[in-house]
């Protein structure tokens, strides 16, 4: 403790006037002894002793005032280490850097890091008086832009308030640059950046030192953050255990310092626990956890996998989107079928359908000849493939099944004949057919030709490469198509390096055609014998059948756009959020994708399209594992250890909190109290 005016201490000496007033102020009389005055004595001597004591307070709470007078006006001080960055008063440009990263959400002393850095900014912007222009940021991936430099003192109070937890990781770096960007036009001498954060890995720590002052407070004060977060779950279907059967894979983390056993995890569907089970973590080391469950819906479950008592509750579940099983069944019209097994048009087909038994109990196959297919009941079946069949054979009554919602696959051969497809099929084909075109002679490989890119925003090849995995197949001859300015109910799905449509869909009522411009066997191509044809033919399945067979979700991490695929036939678009709000896109026409922004919330996404809903499209939103790790940035990666020598600053410096506040009200109590003995007596 120190005195900002220690010469002011003198003035104790005044202490010693009320005790010698009260020692002077005593009377000495005489004593004589009365006897007849012997009995009064004895009744007032419970009263003497009670104004003794008295006489005895008053003289200690004047000599108290006498006291505080002197030490108030010599300024007491305490001497401790700051809690925030040294600020001062004065014409100068500063950059307030919040981080409202999801480590910012963790808890110390039952209030938010978040909190604890918003009160200290506002402490600093009041510190730093009305000549300074200020401005505001956030280092959250998805946070608003930064506000101006400003003297509204007032409008940066409520933007630090409205200052939101953000559920993505921070951006530390990128957060400096900014700020020294704004500070760089600014005319003040004095330029400086405050940053308020935990320091923690989720808040990004490759983040050079800028060229002006910068002080960076630790709002959590070093103390750790034993976060354990879902980083990742997946979902497949488990044929083996039953239609509705399920494998999950759940990978855990732990960001503590220290070994954490027994942690519990579980799955639920929609809410409800399917299973539980524990695991044992080791610092920074992900952990696999593998439940087998049952879906107990028949319709698209939104599924989770939890864990409990985790320091971010926000990372303690991941969304994973998997539907129930359900049997997809296809008709091969064979148009072209033969005795010899491998000559056969529909061999490479069917076994891709079928690669084993498992396969089997996703989709059941039935095969026809092209002139069976019309004594076919039509309507037990969700795919159809025409399969290199003439027109004569093709039954009228697949155009009906077909505009119900059924998804037809149409490959060509020598048995097509465009003329006569163009004549009595122009229903069926997405576009006008021309005669084939054979672009490798003798199967030359070097003057084949190849599938050089595919429509990356369809269901069909989403998540794919440039490719959609057929770039490996060569194709010697192919089946050319009219040109067509036409693009409400038709869509390029795949080109040939020589730029001519390799698959070309058609928008047919509810339904869908598909058309290959080769053969689905050896004839023209050998895209068949290579690993892409076989995940191509089940997707293609799966799409035209509309439903999704053990296939999970691809995740969109919070705050990034995701890309819907439009249809030709589609004029309104709308996204249920988790929260039950509603996003509607309208002016669909002549576009093929539409970016979807409003992912700040995890959880499950529900499509919709002309007010039908598109469970296929459906996908989950979830947290950015890396923003799950609340392990301390190294200190000699903190961008402030640099900045901290390169300012001069490297010990952290002392603030003094004054005393002589409470010496006033000190001296105040004394004076009442002096007040109510001196009147009651």
């Amino acid at each position: 403790m120190g005195f900002l005016a220690p010469l002011m201490l003198s003035g104790l000496l005044g202490v010693a006037v009320p005790i010698a007033i009260h020692l002077i102020g005593r009377r000495n009389a005489p004593r004589k002894k009365f006897g007849a005055i012997d009995f009064l004595l004895g009744n007032n001597e419970r009263t003497a002793r009670r104004l003794r004591l008295r006489e005895l307070v008053l003289l200690a709470l004047r000599a108290a005032a006498c006291a505080v007078i002197p030490l108030a006006l010599a300024k007491p001080f305490f001497a401790c280490q700051a809690q925030g960055p040294t600020v001062s008063a004065g014409p100068q440009a500063v950059v307030i850097v919040i981080d409202n990263s999801l480590s910012m959400g963790a808890r110390l002393s039952g209030e938010t890091l978040l909190a604890i850095a918003k009160d200290r900014a506002l402490t600093a912007l009041g510190q730093l008086g009305s000549e300074a222009d200020v401005a505001i940021l956030t280092t959250a991936e998805s946070s608003p832009a930064a506000t101006p430099l400003s003297r509204d003192h007032q409008k940066l109070r409520d933007r630090i308030d409205d200052i939101a937890l953000v559920l993505s990781r921070g951006d530390l770096a990128a957060a400096l640059r900014s700020a020294e960007a704004l500070l760089t036009p600014s005319s003040q001498r004095e330029k400086r950046i405050l940053v308020f954060s935990a320091l923690r890995q989720s808040s990004g720590s490759e983040a050079s030192t800028p060229s002006v002052n910068l002080q960076i407070e630790d709002v959590s004060d070093g103390t750790p953050i034993p976060n354990i977060a879902v980083t990742r779950a997946l979902a497949e279907h488990d044929s083996d255990r039953g239609p509705n059967a399920l494998r999950v894979l759940a990978e855990v983390t732990s960001y503590a310092s220290t070994a954490a056993s027994g942690v519990t995890l579980s799955v639920r569907a929609d809410g409800r626990v399917l299973a539980r089970g524990t695991v044992n973590l080791s610092p920074g080391e992900p952990q696999n956890k593998v439940f087998s469950v049952t879906l107990p819906s028949a319709v698209v479950a939104e599924l989770s996998v939890d864990v409990e008592d985790s320091v971010l509750p926000e990372d303690n579940r991941r969304f994973v989107l998997a539907p129930r099983a359900k049997q997809v069944h296809v008709l091969v019209a064979n148009g072209d079928p033969r005795t010899i097994k491998h000559d056969d048009e529909a061999f490479y087909l069917l076994a891709a359908l079928h690669p084993d038994d498992r396969a089997s109990r996703d989709v059941s196959v039935d095969v026809a000849t092209t002139d069976e297919v019309a004594r076919r009941r039509l309507d037990d079946y969700q795919v159809i493939f025409l399969c290199n069949a003439k027109a004569e054979d093709v039954p009228p009554a697949l155009e009906a099944w077909v505009e119900k919602g059924g998804g037809l696959f149409v490959s060509v051969g020598d048995r097509v004949d465009a003329d006569e497809y163009d004549g009595s099929l122009s229903w069926l084909l997405p576009q006008e057919l021309r005669p084939a075109r054979e672009v490798a002679p003798n199967r030359l490989r070097e003057r084949s030709d190849r599938i050089a890119r595919v429509d990356g925003g369809h269901a069909l090849f989403r998540g794919l490469d440039a490719q959609g995995g057929l770039g490996e197949g060569r194709f010697w001859k192919v089946a050319l198509v009219a040109p067509s300015s036409e693009t409400q109910a038709r869509r390029v799905l795949a080109w040939f390096e020589s730029g001519a449509p390799a698959l070309i869909e058609a928008q047919r009522g509810t339904g869908r055609v598909w058309l290959w411009a080769s053969t689905i066997d050896r004839d023209w191509n050998d895209l068949a014998i290579h690993p892409g044809f076989l995940p191509f033919i089940q997707k293609a399945v799966r799409v035209l059948a509309g439903s999704r067979l053990g296939e999970g979700s691809t995740d969109t991490i919070v705050g990034q756009n995701r890309q819907l695929a439009i249809l030709p036939t589609d004029q309104r678009l709308e996204v249920r959020l988790p929260n039950g709000d509603r996003r509607a896109f309208y002016d669909l026409k002549d576009r093929a994708t539409v970016s979807f922004a409003d992912t700040s919330e995890p959880g499950l996404y529900r499509v919709e399209a002309n007010g039908t809903r598109r469970a296929e499209d459906d996908f989950v939103v979830n947290i950015d594992p890396k923003a799950s790790d609340t392990r301390p940035i190294a200190k000699d990666q903190q961008p402030q250890a640099h900045a901290m020598q390169a300012a001069g600053l490297a010990v952290k410096p002392k603030r003094k909190v004054e005393l002589w506040h409470g010496l006033a009200v000190a001296l105040l109590l004394f004076m009442l109290g002096e007040s109510l003995l001196v009147q009651k007596g």
